[in-house]
């Protein structure tokens, strides 16, 4: 590697390459000894010669800059977005040991400061030091490899970072500094590998992909605008093979029927990827990896994001923000703590933002209602708002933090949470504490915190069984039609009709025969409004492919205009899909419908088999 690298750092204009190569490989032989085992590493030959090109480009730009500081920044760019927190010290270390004495100037990335800080507003998200930092690494990444990976879990802000890098660079092709940016997204599992990259059909005629077709168009286009391919999916060997002649330097797309498309140097190939589990190492080899963690955001710019959407008297109410605040800082974090680790999640992997980002949703749903003021005095109405922001948060808290949880954690957390707040039997331990905030509304003693709910007009905590009238049997019921209202019936038959009156996608958990599929077939037929909206059902097999998910959907649709269709106008569609979980997974554990539905949920449309249109 030495060898190599010393004799293209020569070829570059280095003058004291030997020295600098041997500074390479023992970069990488440190890292390789001392850092933690992921699948996204990687320290072979490529990722040495990524980080001489690197140097070379910043040597053509710098020609007068000092070597070692050019080949630092080098290193730097190329490995850092990679690496998991606890392992970026190490790294530092290892750096600062090779490299003594060498420190970095700052780039300048002013204008593209500025221009993300607009997309930032734009998309309503807050500009977090973490966050721009990423943003930047993508960016960096993006003009050194033409193949790039984000990984990371949901709620790490990988789609987000794209999204708003793109319209920064657009918004700077105004002024010539940058340019104009184009994003054409997909989920490479929503679809057939003949879909993906085209095939014969029945008369031998060939017919391109998705991505061929987007594929030919971006490389064919003559203009300089910068061309981003994101697939949106898990990478495994099924598909991400044939992306091999793409990814190395011969950056040539070779389809079945013997094409072969070039790739334009206006153009990149991004994977937005959880995790490299299944990748192989010459695909994680070849693209240039950035590693985002939800954890290192955190939850809090969620909640300041969901500030912004708040109806206008409430964003003006210092008080209710105070409380809020107050609130969030005071219960969120023991909260989250306490479920991890004493209790039983049902749902897993789960990571605390996207916990947080579920209570923030069905939050919002109740602000609306908040927001309206009452015809009182002006302090009983403080009084009020008060006692409604606390019985609104504490019945969210309890059903985004409290919902995933099995049956014995639930009793556990009911008695944790009554001590937390100051109510209920107080452990010695909270009997000398100070609460942050003494709450107006008082939980009832007899039962579960999960048995009752939030009344607003009575401004108290009541039972589920108290919100409904005296249920009486129809005599004229078949018996199989005859659902009799229990405590489970009611508070799950709220939040259902809460979600699907607010557009809020929910999903119910449970092992067979609780009643999950009865509750929502009742709601859908019996108690939704008709005119309003149009349920349709999804039944899940072993046997279901995404092609026919997609078919069942679309076919009880109606075509709106080119490209955009949906349920009759003046209604909105339900959509039901019982048995999630029951595709077959594939080789390795993709589930293409699965998938589809995904992309649906994140991009607002799938593409049109038949004629490569995204609807």
């Amino acid at each position: 590697y030495a060898m190599i690298g010393e004799i293209s750092l020569f070829s570059f204009g280095f003058l004291d390459g030997r020295t600098l190569a041997r500074k390479i490989v023992a970069t990488y032989k440190l890292c390789s000894e001392q850092l933690s085992s992921q699948d996204h590493y990687d320290y072979g030959m490529r990722a040495v010669k990524s980080v001489l090109t690197a140097a070379g480009n910043l040597k053509r730009r710098y020609p007068d800059e000092d070597e070692m500081i050019i080949m630092l920044r080098g290193i730097i760019d190329v490995n850092l977005p990679k690496f998991l927190t606890q392992d970026l010290a190490l790294f530092q270390g290892i750096v600062s040991d090779l490299f003594p004495g060498v420190t970095l100037p700052t780039p300048d990335y002013k204008d593209l400061h500025q221009a993300l800080s607009e997309a930032y507003n734009h998309f309503n998200l807050q500009n977090d030091e973490i966050f721009l930092t990423k943003t930047l690494q993508v960016y960096e990444m993006v003009n050194v490899r033409h193949g790039l990976m984000v990984v990371g879990y949901s709620y790490a802000g990988k789609s987000q970072a794209l999204a708003s890098l793109s319209r920064g660079l657009t918004s700077l092709s105004a002024t010539h500094l940058e340019k104009k940016t184009h994003l054409f997204c997909m989920n490479p599992k929503s679809i057939t590998m003949g879909q993906l990259y085209g095939q014969n059909d029945m008369s031998g005629e060939w017919t391109d992909g998705i991505l061929s077709k987007i594929f030919r168009t971006c490389a064919n286009d003559p203009s300089d605008d910068r061309k981003w391919l994101v697939l949106d999916g898990p990478v495994d060997a099924i598909w991400i093979e044939n992306m091999n002649t793409v990814l190395d330097d011969n950056k040539k797309l070779c389809l079945v029927n013997g094409d072969m498309i070039s790739m334009s140097n206006a153009m990149n190939m991004v994977f937005e990827v959880q995790d490299l589990a299944v990748a192989s190492p010459a695909t994680v080899s070849r693209c240039g990896m950035i590693y985002m963690q939800p954890e290192s955001l955190g939850w809090r710019p969620l909640v300041k994001s969901w500030y912004n959407k708040l109806p206008e008297r409430l964003q003006g109410s210092s008080c209710a923000r105070a409380l809020f605040d107050a609130l969030f800082e005071w219960l969120v974090d023991p909260t989250l703590e306490f479920t991890r680790k004493e209790c039983t999640r049902t749902m897993s992997p789960v990571n605390d933002p996207t916990i947080i980002g579920g209570m923030l949703r069905l939050l919002g749903t109740f602000m609306e209602q908040v927001a309206t003021p009452r015809d009182i005095e002006e302090g009983e109405n403080e009084q009020d708002l008060q006692m409604w922001i606390e019985g609104y948060f504490l019945f969210c808290l309890l059903w985004s933090a409290g919902a995933i949880i099995d049956y014995k954690s639930r009793i556990k957390f009911d008695k944790w949470l009554r001590a937390e707040i100051g109510q209920g039997d107080k452990d010695k331990k909270k009997k000398d504490v100070a609460m942050p905030h003494k709450f107006l509304v008082q939980w009832p003693e007899k039962r579960t915190l999960y048995d009752y709910v939030f009344d607003q007009e009575e401004n108290k905590f009541m039972d589920w069984m108290d919100t409904i009238p005296e249920y009486k049997v129809n005599s004229d019921s078949a018996y199989h039609e005859i659902i009799v209202p229990t405590t489970d019936t009611i508070r799950y038959s709220f939040l259902l009709e809460r979600c699907a009156k607010n557009f809020l996608p929910l999903m119910f958990i449970g092992t067979t025969g609780t009643g999950k599929s009865i509750l929502v077939k009742d709601m859908f037929l019996n108690k939704i409004d008709r005119e309003c909206f149009v349920p349709i059902f999804l039944q899940f097999s072993a046997q279901t492919s995404a092609n026919q998910t997609q078919d069942i959907i679309d076919s009880r649709l109606e075509k709106r205009r080119k490209g955009v269709f949906g349920p009759p106008i003046g209604k909105h569609g339900l959509i039901f899909v019982d048995d999630t979980s029951m595709p077959e997974l594939e080789e390795y554990g993709a589930q293409p419908p699965i998938e589809l539905l995904r992309q649906w949920l994140d991009y607002g449309g799938w593409y049109e088999r038949k004629k490569d249109n995204v609807e």
